[in-house]
């Protein structure tokens, strides 16, 4: 029976053939499983950044106004100060 080893870290790994022909049928399931991992973090980020977005909104929405008179009070000051 035909063996290779393997550097696993700093481990050396003996890899019989029928455990690399077991791993290598494995692969095609692995790939699925991170492609339906990588599809489901977009979504995740897709998600997160429309919360951000809401709330962003929802605190310009509710400030604005605020805000707003802070800064038409503040340029109604330095008009005072640079004409009078």
């Amino acid at each position: 029976m035909m063996s290779k080893i393997w550097r696993k870290g700093n481990e050396l790994v003996l890899r019989t053939q029928v455990q690399l022909q077991e791993g290598l049928r494995a692969l095609p399931t692995v790939r699925a499983r991170r492609k339906g991992q990588e599809g489901a973090t977009m979504v995740e980020y897709a998600i997160l950044v429309a919360l951000i977005a809401v709330a962003v909104i929802a605190t310009v929405i509710l400030v604005g106004e605020e805000i707003d008179k802070v800064f038409n009070k503040v340029v109604d000051e330095m008009a005072k100060v640079t004409t009078g």
